[in-house]
């Protein structure tokens, strides 16, 4: 069974070079990203941006695929994509690469909730009660 979480993630397309230099050291996160997604949008707003969505993942960084894909993320919120062959970048605002992906994660547990980045307001978490 496992602990299950909702995933999304968004780059803009001034980023995605570094996540296919990811996706070069790691078939498996290529393969997580690119297969086993739920969703899959190479062309999100119609600007090339990538939007992936996985629904009931169990979203482990101690799984490989996984793994690279948070140390990825954790390069972008440490603004440091060298690893990737990028240099560094700013948005227009003078910030670093937040104002260029999205990422949100809910899991099971009510309080249970992360998110990083700021880029792509379309994208966010919302709570509400059912009944």
């Amino acid at each position: 069974m496992g602990y299950r979480s909702q995933v999304v993630l968004a780059l803009d397309a001034k980023i995605v070079p570094a996540f296919m230099a990811m996706f070069a050291k790691n078939e498996e996160a290529q393969k997580l990203c690119t297969q086993y997604a739920d969703t899959l949008d190479t062309d999100y707003q119609g600007e090339g941006n990538w939007l992936m969505v996985w629904e009931g993942i169990k979203w482990y960084d101690s799984y490989p695929d996984v793994g690279a894909v948070v140390k990825f993320i954790e390069a972008l919120n440490l603004d440091d994509l060298s690893e990737y062959g990028m240099k560094n970048i700013e948005d227009s605002d003078g910030g670093g690469c937040e104002g260029y992906f999205k990422f949100c994660r809910v899991g099971e547990d009510d309080n249970d909730v992360e998110s990083d980045g700021w880029a792509f307001h379309d994208i966010a978490i919302q709570r509400d009660i059912s009944y």
